[in-house]
């Protein structure tokens, strides 16, 4: 990353100014060595912290398209007033788009519903093929949609999704809950297997139970 580039770059100066004039009286030959060994620790320590970094998946968004394109098919429609007054305000609050995830069943028909999605979009509000939408909420209660490249799914194991999202969770009712400042996570367990997901940013001071009841949670 350009941020991490210019940070090397800058310890980097820092020290060998540093070592500079601590070894004026050193030959040139000693010194180019010592120097070289210095500069390979810096790089060995910055690449192992970024290495070691954990990111928290939850600062990104749901990536819409990628989960359009797992669906062997969708229902849409749009979300009422009432509806949308769980999520932040917006310029305009309209056009909140609900869609209907659908995969094929075991016969090879698109009908199994896994789960739904809402978006905001007040671009292109009345077309489905586009990229304009803006990630608001989704819900899955069925195997088929994989979130965050694949880390993400119904029907991991607990411990899996702890390793990927950290140990800072609550826990209450067989529900694992994660918080990353608007957006929220809940996760139910069944037999130390995850068999919901619901992700969403929602408005501060949100009523969590009545967010997991409006899906029969």
């Amino acid at each position: 990353m350009k941020g991490d580039s210019i940070n090397r770059k800058t310890v980097k100066i820092i020290i060998l100014v540093l070592i500079f004039c601590s070894s004026c009286n050193k030959s040139n030959n000693i010194e180019k060595k010592e120097n070289q060994d210095v500069i390979q620790k810096i790089d060995d320590i910055l690449n192992t912290s970024l290495n070691n970094k954990t990111l928290n998946l939850l600062d990104r968004d749901i990536d819409v398209q990628n989960v359009k394109s797992q669906l062997d098919g969708v229902t849409t429609t749009f979300l009422s007033k009432t509806n949308t007054l769980i999520f932040p305000d917006r310029a305009k609050n309209n056009f909140y788009g609900y869609y209907t995830l659908i995969k094929k069943d075991k016969g090879g028909n698109p009908t199994n519903i896994v789960g739904n999605m809402v978006i905001y979009d007040s671009i292109n509000p009345y077309k489905y093929e586009k990229n304009t939408d803006e990630f608001v909420e989704i819900t899955l209660k069925d195997k088929g949609i994989s979130l965050y490249d694949n880390k993400l799914e119904v029907g991991m194991k607990l411990s899996d999704l702890i390793k990927e999202l950290g140990s800072d969770y609550k826990i209450n009712d067989k529900t694992l809950t994660y918080r990353n400042n608007r957006k929220k996570a809940f996760f139910k367990i069944e037999d130390s297997l995850i068999t919901k997901i619901k992700i969403g940013i929602y408005k501060d001071g949100i009523d969590e139970n009545s967010l997991l009841k409006k899906v029969n949670w």
